[in-house]
């Protein structure tokens, strides 16, 4: 899991962040969150999804007119994500018309190749493993 393109560990995480992160700030004393945050979680064999996790900019002014400067919300204090697997994701063929050099048209199949694992998978059935019974002699 990544926030703003930094590794941050793996999921589940937590991490303990200000109470101003997720309210309107009401004091100078009060810490808020000064720049957007993006989380982007990846995991191998399944998409990669992207969440904008605050809401902003948001303009800081005090009761006096003076200006404190811009600040994010975060939307929510628990984010879900579900991945999806990239096999149900890119299945069916694909197929493009490009030129070769000297014809006005080619086909060329661009179907996407098996997995390892169901090359592996379709292949166990076939696979022979000799077992020693007895010495013979």
């Amino acid at each position: 899991m990544e926030i703003n393109g930094i590794s941050v560990g793996t999921t589940p995480y937590e991490e303990d962040v200000p109470g101003g992160y997720f309210h309107k700030t009401r004091t100078a004393l009060g810490r808020r969150l000064q720049h957007p945050m993006i989380a982007r979680i990846s995991l191998s064999g399944y998409s990669t999804r992207e969440l904008q996790m605050t809401e902003g900019p948001m303009n800081w002014v005090s009761l006096k007119g003076h200006n404190h400067g811009e600040y994010w919300l975060l939307k929510v204090n628990r984010f879900h994500v579900d991945l999806d697997p990239i096999s149900k994701m890119f299945i069916g063929t694909i197929n493009a018309d490009i030129p070769k050099p000297g014809e006005a048209q080619g086909r060329v199949d661009l179907s996407a190749e098996p997995s390892l694992e169901d090359v592996i998978e379709r292949a166990k059935p076939a696979v022979v493993s000799p077992k020693r019974i007895g010495q013979i002699g």
